[in-house]
């Protein structure tokens, strides 16, 4: 799995402003609970599950245009329109639209290891390009105990 660090700047002028839209949280339970939130401000929790038609679906659908393109670049590969090189430097430029989703992965102390990777799996699979596993906050884990 390729992972990309980002630059550490103090400078204001060099950090990104993001979209709220192009935000999404997933957050990890205890018994296999999964929920999502897009934005930052006034989040209305989702409950899902990791599978195909749960987390894997709203991701897909969140990071579509990526998504389509990744999809795009496999096929010529696949069928041999491309070189195995130039498949992956497409695949990382590709990954790395700036429109593209941003997903903030956080886990309550009592979520399992295997969601964790399984979340981890679905970012490869979805072909998200931004990810960052951070600390959960008191408001969400007080979100996870109400559903």
């Amino acid at each position: 799995m390729e992972v990309n660090m980002p630059v550490k700047t103090d400078d204001v002028d060099q950090k990104q402003k993001v979209a709220e839209s192009q935000t999404i949280t997933v957050l990890l339970g205890g018994d296999d609970k999964v929920v999502w939130y897009t934005g930052l401000t006034d989040p209305t929790p989702m409950v899902t599950n990791l599978s195909a038609t749960g987390l894997r679906q709203t991701l897909i659908q969140k990071n579509g245009n990526v998504y389509v393109k990744a999809n795009a670049a496999r096929d010529s590969l696949a069928s041999g329109l491309i070189k195995k090189e130039d498949f992956k430097k497409r695949l990382s430029e590709i990954k790395s639209d700036k429109k593209g989703l941003i997903v903030l992965i956080k886990a309550m102390e009592n979520a399992s290891y295997e969601n964790l990777v399984d979340v981890l799996d679905e970012m490869a699979v979805c072909h998200i390009g931004r990810y960052a596993i951070v600390d959960i906050t008191p408001v969400e884990i007080e979100m996870l105990a109400k559903i």
